[in-house]
């Protein structure tokens, strides 16, 4: 994966804690897609660090 799809994966999480914050509590779906899909990218990232460092 390169530099520019690395900042577009950061920028998305980013994206999904502005987006975690500005959802009620009470509005449990809506939280549940936004934090599975915050999962996602965390792990996304996790890996392509992984990568990174196997790569040096």
């Amino acid at each position: 994966m390169n530099r520019q799809e690395y900042l577009y994966v950061l920028s998305e999480r980013g994206q999904l804690l502005r987006m975690l914050e500005e959802i009620p509590e009470e509005d449990i779906l809506d939280r549940m897609s936004v934090e599975g899909r915050l999962l996602s990218v965390e792990a996304e990232l996790a890996e392509m660090s992984v990568r990174s460092k196997v790569q040096e």
